[in-house]
């Protein structure tokens, strides 16, 4: 049976469009613009089968939200077709050193330029980003692409957990979706790749926005069948779940650090507080990111595709 810690937890809350200062962006459309992922998972499935139908979902989720955006372009600056948008997208992907599904999920989850205007976000300022100092020894620079404040933050984490392998989801397009990771098997990455809903424990500390410990999983109820799958092929046995989250914003991501072993004991109280502090620094700066990297994306899009 699984538990969860009673370290505090945060709730979520949205906010405006982004004026003449950062704020989070509106939502573009309600809960049937998130892309479902396709087909139950298969029962009693042969290794074989079970890779067809992980691939099958990946291919699914990383092409739904792309080919949206895509749509959305199309549309609203009368593209020639959606090879022409997926140029925008990739262009302005490169631009600002981002993965191509984040340029896609913000064209589809923030409202568009008004008609007319030239600028998508006008008079918007650039705050500076906010401290990093909980990534302890590593230095890692305040404008450093996301890659490499992940990467630290991770490790961090599963210092201060005292585990030795373990993920990086991003929420985007109403998914989450695996950005970094140390010490997994292929099989395990490619399951994780995508989840949704509460496919897994870190599903649901990212929907909670609060930290979760498994100690005893696969076998938990807050993993379905695929996950339960995953897990035990990768050898974890355990597992805990740190949302990335600022103040009492939703979150943006969320870090899991995997046991080899049954925790038979609770994570001290004093490791999961400075895990709580480490998840609302790096959730501040990853809110920072979205409100200025993202948005510059957005408007390097949106001045191309006028020019055209």
């Amino acid at each position: 049976m699984s538990t969860l810690d009673d370290s505090p937890g945060r709730t979520n809350s949205g906010s405006a469009r982004p004026s003449a200062a950062p704020a989070a962006p509106h939502p573009r459309s309600p809960a049937d613009d998130v892309p479902r992922l396709p087909e139950a998972e298969p029962a009693d499935a042969t290794e074989q089968e079970w890779r067809e139908w992980i691939g099958r979902r990946n291919r699914r989720a990383a092409r739904s939200v792309v080919r949206r955006a895509e749509s959305i372009l199309l549309e609203r600056y009368g593209l020639e077709d959606l090879l022409a948008a997926f140029t925008l997208l990739k262009d302005a992907s490169q631009q600002c050193n981002l993965k191509l599904h984040t340029v896609a999920d913000a064209v589809v989850r923030v409202s568009g330029p008004e008609s007319g205007c030239k600028d998508w976000f006008p008079g918007r300022d650039h705050p500076l980003p906010p401290p990093l100092n909980m990534l302890g020894s590593r230095e890692v620079r305040r404008s450093a692409p996301q890659s490499e404040v992940l990467d630290a933050a991770l490790g961090q984490m599963l210092r201060v957990a005292g585990a030795d392998a373990g993920h990086v989801h991003l929420v985007e397009a109403g998914m989450r979706r695996l950005s970094r990771s140390t010490g997994l098997d292929e099989p395990f990455a490619d399951y994780a790749a995508f989840t949704q809903g509460e496919e897994a424990a870190w599903d649901r500390a990212a929907n909670e926005a609060r930290q979760i410990t498994v100690p005893a999983a696969p076998a938990s109820d807050l993993f379905t069948r695929a996950a339960s799958r995953a897990m035990a092929h990768n050898g974890t046995l355990a597992c805990h779940c740190l949302p990335l989250a600022s103040g009492h914003d939703e979150a943006l991501a969320v870090m899991t650090a995997h046991y080899r072993r049954p925790l038979s004991d609770p994570l001290p109280r004093a490791r999961l507080k400075t895990m709580e502090e480490l998840g609302a620094q790096v959730g501040a700066w990853l809110s920072w990111h979205r409100h200025t990297v993202v948005l510059d994306a957005l408007e390097y899009l949106h001045h191309r595709a006028s020019e055209d």
